[in-house]
């Protein structure tokens, strides 16, 4: 019975693959009528898209073969232009093609992987663009290795950080490391906590400078007020400096207005004004 089933399934793969593969040779050369276009665009580029698909049923070679077609379709082809400059055409519009064709090929296991990790849409379809879609994979990529910086940075984070106070509302922090503050930092343009450019929390701590950081639970994960970074000076009881998620210094007021935001925001999710606003689109 086992094998039936399995037999069966294969089967079933098989024909959607074929399908698939029908529809995408059709698509891919939808109101293209120079028969040199037609065959370099079923034989070579559906071919390398068709090898570049990464899954098994080939899931992707449909979505593949419309961007292609919009491309071949603006290209300009003569078909009363002399057969020099007929060829010469067929081959600019080929040049064009494969361009746009690698970037398909190049990406699709890249995009296949982050959508299953869940850093980009699972909907292929909702990519009309190849450049945009491309520029979604590079901030993808960029954000998965920031995910995988934390996850390698937590462990000595937790072990050198002071931990001031923590409940439902908000969280104070000491960093006491590098790892620390790149950790409760994350999101913020604190050159401390930076991962991607020079990180300067070893010279300023170095310098006699120490670094409190303020989380504040109910406040959006946009707010300027999210994280709050207070700077002191050796001897000093209150901070000399406060700064937002911007990097932008805001005074030491700041606190109390955050803190009243947090304190608005945390009655606001309770109350059915709240509810009511989760349940609207758009920003």
């Amino acid at each position: 019975m086992k094998l039936v089933l399995s037999i069966n399934k294969d089967r079933g793969l098989n024909l959607l693959e074929e399908g698939r593969k029908e529809n995408a040779a059709a698509m891919i050369v939808k109101k293209i009528e120079a028969p040199e276009l037609r065959e370099y665009l079923v034989d070579t580029i559906l071919n390398n898209i068709i090898v570049a698909d990464p899954t098994p049923n080939k899931k992707y070679i449909e979505w593949a073969a419309r961007r292609i077609a919009d491309t071949a379709r603006r290209q300009e082809i003569n078909d009363d232009a002399g057969m020099d400059e007929y060829f010469s055409m067929i081959d600019r519009a080929k040049d064009i093609i494969e361009s746009r064709a690698r970037i398909i090929t190049i990406n699709l296991k890249k995009y296949h992987k982050l959508a299953a990790r869940n850093l980009m849409d699972k909907n292929i379809d909702k990519y009309k663009d190849l450049n945009d879609w491309e520029h979604e994979i590079y901030k993808a990529e960029r954000e998965e290795r920031e995910r995988e910086e934390m996850k390698r940075r937590e462990a000595g984070a937790k072990e050198t950080t002071d931990y001031l106070h923590d409940d439902d509302n908000y969280m104070i922090v000491r960093p006491r490391s590098e790892d620390s503050s790149c950790y409760y930092g994350k999101g913020t343009r604190w050159c401390i906590s930076a991962t991607r450019s020079r990180n300067y929390f070893d010279q300023y701590t170095g310098e006699g400078t120490g670094f409190y950081f303020v989380l504040f639970k109910h406040l959006p994960q946009d707010d300027v007020y999210k994280k709050l970074a207070l700077v002191f000076t050796a001897g000093d009881t209150e901070p000399s400096e406060v700064f937002d998620v911007a990097d932008d210094e805001v005074g030491v007021d700041a606190i109390t207005e955050a803190a009243r935001h947090n304190i608005f925001a945390a009655a606001l999710k309770k109350s059915k004004t709240g509810q009511q606003i989760k349940k609207l689109k758009g920003p």
